[in-house]
């Protein structure tokens, strides 16, 4: 009697504790941490919290690349997942909702663009017998108050209309 009590009881204990957005948020910043320090680059964010069955709520969230610019930073992301499958390997998100982010694609001057780094990073193995990939697609982003940088920092400094080496643009 006492052993079936424990059964139920540790997976129900275990369950509610996840529930609490403190301990949500210290179990991502540890694994952010991990692969920090496996990267050597620098993966933050203040808060996490995740409501059953599927709303995700993240808080300054930070992510930089490589030469330590500022690869994505916002300040709230609000999330719907709509499907998450481990065996399949792929997250389905119905909405995305970035308020006041700050996403600067960085061509660095060995030419290298941040964002190509980290998808070579994350993406696909050398293994090429495996049938497929990670999967992931969002219905639909919204941004607040975002701003967003497209630097070439090995690209000559030109004197045109709209220069794509060196744009900015912000308030979108």
């Amino acid at each position: 009697m006492i052993l079936v009590g424990i059964i139920l009881l540790v997976p129900t204990f275990g369950s509610l504790i996840v529930r609490i957005p403190e301990v949500q948020t210290f179990i991502v910043k540890r694994i952010m941490g991990h692969f920090s320090e496996k990267i050597q680059s620098t993966m933050t964010l203040s808060r996490i919290e995740y409501t059953f069955f599927n709303k995700l709520l993240i808080n300054d969230l930070l992510i930089k690349d490589q030469n330590n610019d500022t690869l994505i930073y916002s300040q709230k992301i609000l999330a719907s997942i709509n499907g998450l499958d481990f065996s399949r390997r792929t997250l389905k998100l119905g909405h995305i909702e970035l308020v006041e982010p700050t996403i600067a694609f960085i061509t660095d001057t060995s030419g290298m663009l941040n964002l190509k780094w980290y998808l070579e990073l994350f993406g696909s193995s050398k293994d090429t017998t495996k049938k497929s990939g990670n999967i992931f697609s969002v219905n639909q982003i919204k941004i607040k108050e975002g701003r967003f940088a497209l630097l070439n920092k090995i690209a000559p400094a030109a004197m045109k209309m709209i220069d794509f080496n060196n744009l900015r643009l912000s308030c979108i």
